[in-house]
C-alpha cells in the first residue's frame, strides 16, 4: 500500500464529504480505487487501521473533529478545508486578513 497515494485519496474524499465514516471510507477505497478487500477475523478491512491513522492525523491538525469513536466505527466531521500547498494556505490567510481590515 502506497502511503502517499492513500493519503491523497483520503484527502480527496474529505474534501468532497463533510461527514466521514472510517468504514465508509474503506469501502470507497476498496470499491473505487482497488485497495485490498482482505478482512481481519473481526470483519474489519485490513485497510481500516491505515485509514484511522490518517484520519486521526487530520483530526489533530484541526481539519476534522471526531464525532463518534467506538469498536464498530470512527466518525468525523470536517471543520476546516485541506489545502494543497503552503502557498495556498498563505494566500487564504492574506485574503482573510484583507477581509478583516474592511471591518476596522
Amino acid at each position: 500500500m502506497d502511503k502517499k497515494n492513500i493519503e491523497k485519496l483520503i484527502d480527496e474524499y474529505v474534501e468532497s464529504n463533510s461527514n466521514i465514516s472510517a468504514v465508509s471510507l474503506c469501502s470507497h477505497l476498496i470499491n473505487n480505487h482497488k485497495y485490498s478487500s482482505d478482512l481481519y477475523s473481526t470483519g474489519r478491512p485490513k485497510l481500516y487501521f491505515e485509514v484511522i491513522r490518517y484520519l486521526e492525523k487530520l483530526s489533530k491538525s484541526g481539519i476534522l473533529a471526531a464525532v463518534k469513536k467506538d469498536r464498530e466505527n470512527c466518525e468525523y466531521t470536517k471543520v476546516m478545508e485541506i489545502y494543497e500547498s503552503e502557498s495556498e494556505v498563505e494566500m487564504k490567510s492574506v485574503q482573510e486578513e484583507e477581509q478583516l481590515t474592511l471591518f476596522q
